[in-house]
């Protein structure tokens, strides 16, 4: 076996882990750039680019919240627009559900490290939804 088709099977093997040690009252955060992410973005309908072009239509709604860097990380099956943010990345913006569209704007005073792989579940303060699925 070539170590290309190692690293992969250690990357799918480590998302699957990853998913499986989500517990009931937390959320997975994928980031960019990493394995996992590569893997968790062939499960979902929607590609980043698709997310991006949805919020474009509604850019109207979205006054005062970045979205034009692109997608930050994974927050459960919704991708996560915000400004870059290194090493720590706000919560509060703008998600996009990587299957159905629909647009939401989650408030949160938290900020996360790049290196953090959840979330408590109860960690937005609030959540709008601006477009449905």
């Amino acid at each position: 076996m070539s170590i290309r088709k190692t690293l992969l099977i250690l990357a799918f093997c480590g998302a699957l882990l990853s998913v499986a040690a989500e517990k009931p009252d937390e959320i997975r955060v994928i980031w960019t750039g990493t394995p996992a992410y590569q893997v968790a973005l062939r499960s979902f309908h929607l590609t980043p680019d698709d997310a991006m072009q949805i919020l474009q239509k509604h850019h109207e709604l979205l006054e005062g919240y970045p979205f034009r860097h692109g997608v930050r990380c994974i927050v459960g099956d919704y991708y996560h627009f915000t400004l870059p943010g290194k090493p720590r990345t706000a919560l509060r913006g703008i998600y996009v559900h990587a299957n159905t569209g629909q647009i939401e704007l989650r408030d949160s005073e938290t900020s996360i490290s790049t290196n953090q792989a959840a979330i408590p579940s109860d960690i937005f303060s609030e959540t709008r939804m601006i477009v449905p699925p």
